[in-house]
């Protein structure tokens, strides 16, 4: 009886195990990717889940941004997205796209397939200007 119980347990456990689904926006420069911000995150039943995180960090990336485009409003109802980016910078950037990536539990990061509109300039002042 014991033995069913501990084996009813691990299953129930497994059944709703939560992993992480990690979500960034990140641009090319010279070394390779660089992480530019964090999107929210959210759980995956399991490790192997690529899709339904690459599906979730898609959607969050199209949500926060309007579909991509860096002259969208974020969501403290001033400043557009471009600028938030060339604030997290700190640096000039000319002519950037940026890029939804998805990462589940500790493994490598994949493209979602989301792409801002416009590329992203910053000037020596970490303001947004348009490219």
């Amino acid at each position: 009886m014991i033995r069913h119980l501990l084996l009813l347990g691990l299953l129930v456990a497994s059944a709703t195990a939560k992993e992480p689904c990690h979500c960034s926006a990140f641009i090319t420069v010279r070394g390779g990717e660089m992480e530019v911000h964090k999107l929210p995150t959210s759980t995956v039943h399991t490790c192997e889940e690529h899709e339904q995180c690459k599906h979730h960090c898609y959607n969050e990336f199209s949500e926060l941004s309007g579909h991509g485009n860096l002259d969208h409003i974020s969501s403290d109802g001033v400043t557009t997205v471009g600028q938030v980016l060339c604030y997290t910078l700190r640096f000039p950037v000319s002519g950037e796209y940026v890029f939804a990536y998805s990462r589940v539990c500790e493994g490598p990061w994949e493209w979602t397939e989301g792409q801002s509109q416009q590329r992203l300039c910053c000037d020596l002042n970490q303001v947004y200007t348009s490219c």
